[in-house]
């Protein structure tokens, strides 16, 4: 349910906290490769948004997430941040994740950024056919999607002519925590 706030209340240590929201993309949506190259400047490196929040304010143990994570050709994928918290952290927690948000959707990525995820993007790809086994894993995944043979040439092609107007475009689109279920669970208390 968008903007739901749901506590589930357990005797743990920790909280694990999340933001969720059922994506509205695709695999082969036009939003989903800029999308993509969001998650891993907001979440996935070492230099990600997520990370740097962790690293200055102490506030996680764990934390990452997604944008059309799980997307197929045929199904939609999720869109989620999570984190695993001291219970004393939780509030102030979810303040900076959704300051962590909108700031991406407002101010939006800078060039230094789109460069740095174009070239962990790249890698990833590199990486699909490291192996044999990868390189069969791979075309595998190609033909259970349906994906032209070229599919990752092209893919490969938009990655680097991605604009930071276009990630900006898309980060305003769909880096709103107000949409998302808030969901809490464990030692929880207030709003």
């Amino acid at each position: 349910v968008p903007g739901a706030k749901i506590d589930f209340v357990m005797q743990k240590d920790q909280v694990f906290f999340f933001f969720f929201l059922p994506s509205t993309v695709r695999m082969l949506d036009p939003d989903y490769l800029p999308l993509r190259m969001l998650d891993f400047l907001a979440f996935y490196s070492l230099g990600s948004r997520l990370y740097q929040l962790r690293e200055q304010t102490g506030l996680f143990y764990r934390a990452s997430g997604g944008m059309g994570a799980g997307a197929t050709v045929t199904e939609v994928g999720t869109d989620s941040v999570y984190a695993i918290l001291n219970p004393s952290t939780v509030a102030d927690a979810e303040v900076q994740i959704r300051a962590m948000f909108t700031e991406l959707a407002q101010h939006g990525v800078m060039q230094e950024e789109l460069e740095a995820t174009r070239q962990l993007m790249l890698k990833q790809t590199i990486d699909l056919i490291s192996t044999t086994q990868e390189r069969a894993s791979l075309f595998a995944g190609m033909r259970v999607f349906g994906l032209a043979p070229d599919y990752y040439d092209v893919m490969i092609a938009r990655v680097n002519a991605m604009t930071v107007e276009e990630l900006n475009a898309v980060a305003k689109k769909y880096f709103d925590t107000s949409k998302m279920a808030r969901i809490r669970v464990g030692v929880v208390t207030g709003k």
